[in-house]
């Protein structure tokens, strides 16, 4: 006699094992388990129950649920003894005592998806919480009634899984179990997926893109018969990829705006691009008027029409009727045929040709405007890597080249970077081709200036203010090399990086004469050196002093000074190399800077003025007492942009004596004026200060 079990595949082979053993007779099934055949002798041993636990619904009707998965069966068969069966007579066995295992499946996995792809189809799904959790098992099927194959034949522990077998465009069907450290096995979680045929993958590439640039850049002057002579970019190379695994094929290459592009593709003539390959379009521009965005400016798209995809690219153009002649594009419409979105206070409306930025002609004075950056001096923001650049506009003298320097701060030495030639004197990227922008890199290893043709520079201080003065330039002047940071067309700032744009000192302050995009900088700290000259100190930072020479619009000598009264004296009289301790920079704490002798107790007050951008700054105040040998014989009070943070302040009592150094930091200090403020009020003999020191 044999009992046919139909059940579905899982963990119950132990439970049939196990009364096999207690009965003396072995239990074979079929793989996966679908039919149990039991043999006689089994059916005789009394009240076996059967234990089956299966990822699929059990196809047996008396069955009771365990904790969601486990299924019991209790098949009371009592026949007849294990040793055989006694014709007529009763069982004389002892049923048997043991408990078969009451195994309990895992849930089953929930959140299933499947997401089909030319590489496969990857699964994901949520992670089961039991504990004793041994893994999870992926099974496949043609068909949705099975069978499935098992692809996992070993539990995975990742929740997700990709089959890169699967067949091409063939609907498949996966169950995906979870498996417990006992063998137990949960009911499946479903899910369908057809995997695509391989596809071609465009991808367009602009050749001549500028750091953090999402669009191609032109430039022309006046008609398209008989232009002027000069160099211009009218020119690019777009590379059009393909990253896929068959052949691409373009069918149209559509243009908005005043642009053509070649070669001219079509439907019935499409290019075909090879795996791996590549084909570069010429696109060119042909405005020969104003432009849709403003006076000078053209902005338009070009389409890729492909069986791999459509991206569009971005077309910016500027066109000006003559070269110079005050027809130029402005800063503010270069910038903006770049993507660049940082700000100018009052750009002004096109007047006309008028390239001048009513903002930006102040006749040189040094003050910020919108966004700008007031810093003499730079670092490289990673000392590991190099300052690169690259020119961006050149709008001056056509035929005059420009040559871009950098020296380091406290020298004058200059060491050339990159010029551009004379007949690229009206021009976008005037260094750089049809297929490649021109970036260059420096490394200065220490602090440095910019400086363009010997004759202008990012130090104010030392350009010419005559020319400022004359055009009506209220001090401080020389402001003719000026820095923005830059930000993408998202307004998304691009890391240590600085539009550089400057003006001939006083032709007529447009500062589009040369613009370069700069990488990998910071501005300086800005270290000045109360009362004596500039040096550089040990660690090689070059303190400056807090005054400078200039000559005016009438060729005479003239001190331009930080401080106010600007009559105030150093002090002491004579230089001095006195010991100073507390500190690995002596020189800056032997001077300092007071009121004259004859100036009366509450007029004695020092005051210092930085141009600096609005924002927030770490001030150091440095200090050291050089003259007095008690407390109590100077005092007094120290605010900084308005608010005290000093108050009865005595060098001698807080430095705990004579030629000490004392640093009294003052953190996050709010720059809302243009400008940093730091006032001195004596209370008893007069204000002392030896250093100032700002950092961003």
């Amino acid at each position: 006699m044999q009992l046919l079990l139909e059940v579905s595949s899982g963990g119950f082979g132990r439970t049939l094992d196990f009364w096999g053993r207690r009965c003396g007779v072995p239990i074979t099934s079929p793989t996966p388990l679908r039919k149990i055949y039991a043999p006689r002798p089994i059916l005789e041993c009394p009240a076996i129950p059967y234990a089956f636990s299966s990822p699929t619904e059990g196809q047996m009707r008396n069955t009771t649920r365990r904790r969601g998965a486990a299924v019991l069966l209790g098949l009371s068969l009592v026949l007849g003894a294990c040793s055989g069966p006694t014709s007529g007579a009763p069982p004389t066995e002892t049923p048997p005592t043991e408990t078969p295992p009451q195994n309990s499946a895992p849930a089953a996995p929930t959140g299933l998806t499947a997401t089909p792809g030319p590489s496969g189809t990857t699964l994901k799904w949520n992670a089961n919480t039991e504990d004793d959790l041994a893994g999870y098992r992926v099974f496949r099927s043609a068909a949705e009634s099975g069978p499935f194959q098992l692809l996992t034949p070993q539990p995975i522990q990742a929740t997700t899984w990709t089959d890169s077998s699967a067949p091409v465009g063939a609907t498949q069907y996966y169950q995906v179990v979870a498996v417990d450290t006992a063998g137990a096995v949960s009911p499946p979680a479903t899910v369908s997926a057809t995997r695509p045929a391989e596809a071609p993958r465009v991808e367009v590439q602009n050749l001549t893109a500028a750091a953090g640039s999402d669009r191609v850049v032109f430039n022309r002057i006046g008609p398209l018969v008989n232009p002027p002579s000069n160099h211009v970019h009218d020119r690019a190379v777009l590379r059009v990829k393909n990253v896929g695994a068959v052949d691409l094929h373009i069918t149209d290459l559509a243009v908005v705006g005043p642009w053509t592009v070649t070669p001219s593709p079509s439907a019935s003539s499409p290019l075909t691009v090879p795996p791996g390959s590549s084909v570069d379009l010429t696109v060119r521009f042909v405005a020969e008027g104003p432009g849709n965005v403003a006076n000078h400016l053209h902005e338009g798209s070009l389409t890729v029409t492909s069986d791999g995809g459509d991206p569009s690219v971005k077309l910016s153009g500027l066109w000006q009727r003559l070269p110079e002649n005050n027809v130029e594009p402005s800063v503010d419409q270069i910038r903006r045929a770049f993507g660049y979105t940082f700000s100018f206070v009052d750009p002004g409306a096109p007047v006309g040709d008028y390239q001048v930025i009513p903002g930006l002609d102040h006749q040189g004075r040094v003050a910020p405007n919108g966004d700008e950056v007031i810093s003499p001096y730079w670092q490289q923001a990673d000392p590991a890597r190099p300052v690169s650049v690259t020119p961006l506009a050149a709008f001056h003298t056509q035929g005059n080249p420009a040559t871009l320097s950098w020296f380091p701060k406290g020298a004058s030495d200059l060491h050339r970077i990159v010029t551009v030639a004379g007949s690229g004197a009206q021009a976008i990227l005037p260094t750089s081709g049809e297929t490649g922008v021109a970036t260059v890199t420096f490394t200065p290893g220490g602090t440095f200036g910019l400086n363009v043709d010997g004759a202008e520079w990012s130090d104010p201080t030392k350009n010419r203010h005559g020319p400022d003065l004359a055009a009506g330039c209220a001090e401080p002047c020389g402001h003719h090399v000026r820095f923005w940071p830059v930000r993408d067309s998202a307004g998304q700032p691009l890391p240590n990086t600085y539009l550089m744009i400057m003006d001939y000192a006083g032709v007529n302050y447009d500062y589009n004469d040369n613009m370069y995009l700069l990488s990998n900088m910071k501005p300086a700290p800005l270290l000045v050196n109360v009362g004596g000259p500039t040096f550089t100190a040990p660690d090689g930072n070059v303190w400056v002093a807090d005054n400078y020479n200039y000559t005016d619009q009438k060729g005479a000598k003239k001190l331009a000074t930080y401080y106010t009264p600007s009559n105030a004296i150093a002090q002491p009289n004579t230089p001095t190399t006195v010991a100073i301790a507390n500190t690995d920079n002596p020189q800056l704490y032997r001077t300092y800077r007071h009121n004259t002798l004859d100036t009366p107790l509450p007029q004695r007050v020092m005051t210092f003025r930085f141009p600096l951008d609005n924002g927030s700054y770490g001030v150091k105040l440095h200090f050291a007492e050089i003259n007095w040998n008690a407390a109590g014989k100077r005092v007094f009070d120290v605010s900084v942009e308005g608010v005290p943070v000093l108050n009865n302040f005595d060098i001698y009592a807080q430095a705990g004596g004579k030629n000490r150094a004392l640093v009294v930091p003052v953190p996050n200090v709010q720059v809302t004026d243009k400008e940093l403020t730091i006032q001195l009020k004596a209370t008893v003999d007069f204000p002392n200060i030896s250093g100032i020191e700002v950092t961003r």
